[in-house]
């Protein structure tokens, strides 16, 4: 009973973490209801908000001396100014269904905001990159080297949620992540109302919804969501981030093709700005949002040529205007990778070495891939046929959004083909490495475009029967009571064996010094344990590197690993017959232990019982 508990009561810095994400995402809220006006879409406030610190802190951290405490000031007296505005001008700018939403979700943030880091990239780069982030109060830079992370060219937006919530609370905090990225997706959940109300012929205004269809629109982003994968949603990767601001990139672009076809210009400008703050946010996520952000605006022009009752240049114009912002964003951080951070970032491979001779096998593995996610298959199929037809006739609202998703995701996809062609090693491109995760990042769009086919679906067929009234309370249940049903499964970073592996890792400091030297060997292991000991070790001692299960281990190569590197200490957290035969000290197979060059060789100096 204590185990189950302890899956959603965890110690007491998680309620810190609640407080502090809480009070960072109100602020970005109002930031963001002040910057884009009342006649805007509610559910983007965040998204808006958001835009305005990454341009504070990417042009701010780039081009002048002003450190990340200083440029929070500055945003945090913008953020005052907001509230009061904001407040004075339509009171509570936060949704009742919203409040409704985080009301029934209590659960799901007590599991989000327990949760600790427990994946290999985290370690290296989604919580180690904001971590220096906070000790550094700097951008990397050739003076400024985070050392225990790997990627640092890649955009910050993401990293300075967490920065902003760690400043807050006065520590660093590894539990952002996850509560950030349940406030996304349910942000996404209102703006399916907003979608689905504006393709039957209503306005796009938020209005008390009945509990029951506030936990059937959360249960869309979480539960039915196809693209819902508990160790990307509960982690810090910035996948569902991702995700949520290319959905709604492509709901804003959408609503201002629908503002230009209704000639309503007013509208049309205000939608454009917070399109362009979505954009900024997009394009600053990660390496791979420059294609979303470059598709949405085709999307947006296809769209608008297709549609007779669009204005071309007016719709041109407009997302000429709307792209700007992001630019100027993303401008100003290739000026900083390429004077500060070269080499720090993945590349094209000469042309010379794409793998042309591999493309039928790519695809195939990309289909595969596809087929085994069956129900997120499924419904980009039924988009993409839709769209062929909207394609034909594109004339109401619900043409201008199939096609616009469609263009999407079709293009999205021939976007990852090109990069495992172009970008890839060899054995990655085969296998398509993380294809499933990219496309999580059409999680948002798909859901959109589905839950507005599924709506209409529902009021043509099956609305009129009274039965289903007796069954209004199923979706409460779902949403209040998965978290519980599955706790086990949420709660994946308890996984004994990175305890463990975290638990050695904080407790090297005590027999390790800034100038020790060390290996990790764990040839059981896939090398994790090496990205969380340097995690753990925090730019203590020098990591000389690691040998893993998928590396060759024999005598020549431990040799090679000792006499090159200089080793002082060497981490074993398991063993096999070459390194027994090679470290003449008695080795515990169920044991990781440290051994420490001595004038006579190696010895223990440490052991830590492994977990069974």
């Amino acid at each position: 009973m204590q185990d189950y508990v302890n899956y959603f009561f965890q110690s007491s810095e998680q309620f810190l973490a609640l407080l502090t994400v809480m009070t960072v995402w109100l602020s970005l809220t109002s930031l963001g209801a002040w910057i884009a006006g009342r006649d805007r879409l509610i559910a983007a406030d965040i998204v808006t908000g958001w835009a305005v610190f990454s341009i504070i802190f990417t042009v701010g951290g780039v081009f002048t001396p002003l450190s990340f405490t200083v440029l929070s000031a500055i945003g945090g007296v913008a953020i005052v100014l907001s509230f009061v505005f904001v407040a004075h001008r339509e009171g509570l700018w936060i949704p009742i269904p919203f409040l409704k939403l985080l009301v029934l979700a209590i659960p799901l943030f007590l599991i989000a905001s327990a949760i600790q880091g427990s994946q290999w990239d985290e370690f290296s780069d989604w919580l180690a990159i904001p971590r220096s982030l906070l000790a550094t109060d700097y951008f990397p830079s050739k003076d400024n080297l985070y050392t225990s992370s790997n990627l640092v060219a890649y955009p910050f937006s993401w990293h300075f949620v967490n920065y902003m919530a760690s400043r807050v609370a006065g520590s660093f905090l590894e539990s952002v992540g996850p509560i950030f990225n349940i406030l996304l997706l349910f942000s996404f959940s209102l703006a399916l109302f907003n979608v689905i109300n504006r393709v039957r012929g209503a306005d796009r205004l938020l209005r008390n919804e009945s509990w029951s269809l506030i936990a059937f629109v959360g249960l869309a982003t979480t539960l039915f969501n196809p693209t819902f994968a508990q160790k990307i949603v509960l982690t810090s990767y910035a996948d569902t981030s991702t995700a949520v601001v290319a959905g709604f990139s492509m709901v804003l672009a959408w609503f201002t093709l629908e503002s230009l076809a209704e000639g309503n210009r007013r509208e049309g400008r205000n939608c454009a700005l917070q399109l362009a703050m979505s954009f900024v946010v997009l394009i600053n996520l990660k390496q791979a949002t420059f294609a979303i952000f470059g598709l949405v605006i085709l999307g947006f022009l296809f769209v608008a040529y297709r549609d007779r009752s669009i204005s071309f240049a007016r719709a041109a114009k407009l997302i000429v205007l709307a792209s700007l912002p992001a630019f100027v964003v993303l401008f100003t951080w290739r000026f900083h990778v390429a004077s500060e951070l070269t080499g720090r970032e993945a590349g094209f491979l000469p042309f010379d070495s794409w793998h042309f001779s591999h493309i039928p096998t790519i695809l195939l593995q990309m289909l595969i891939t596809l087929m085994k996610k069956g129900y997120y298959l499924v419904l980009i199929t039924i988009i993409i046929v839709l769209s062929v037809r909207a394609l034909l006739k594109c004339e109401q609202p619900i043409d201008r959004l199939l096609l616009l998703t469609g263009f999407l995701v079709v293009g999205y996809n021939a976007f990852l083909f090109l990069i495992y062609v172009s970008s890839f090693s060899e054995a990655d491109a085969l296998r398509v490495a993380s294809y499933w995760r990219y496309n999580m990042h059409m999680g948002g769009i798909v859901i959109a475009a589905s839950g507005v086919v599924a709506v209409l679906v529902w009021h043509r067929f099956f609305s009129r029967e009274t039965r289903w009234k007796k069954m209004a309370w199923i979706p409460i249940i779902l949403l209040v009571a998965s978290p519980f049903a599955f706790a086990k499964k949420l709660r994946f970073d308890l996984d004994p064996i990175i305890v463990h592996y975290r638990y050695v890792g904080s407790d090297l400091s005590n027999y390790m010094s800034q100038e020790s030297m060390y290996f990790v060997l764990d040839p059981e292991g896939s090398g994790e344990a090496y990205n969380i000991t340097t995690y753990e070790m925090d730019g203590l001692g020098k990591a000389k590197g690691y040998l893993a299960a998928y590396h060759k281990i024999d005598h020549r190569i431990l040799e090679s690993v000792v006499s090159a590197n200089r080793l002082t200490h060497i981490l074993v957290h398991s063993v096999n017959p070459m390194i027994e035969k090679f470290f003449p000290v008695n080795l515990s197979k169920d044991s990781s232990q440290l051994l420490k060059k001595t004038k006579n060789g190696w010895s223990v100096v440490a052991k830590w019982k492994r977990p069974r």
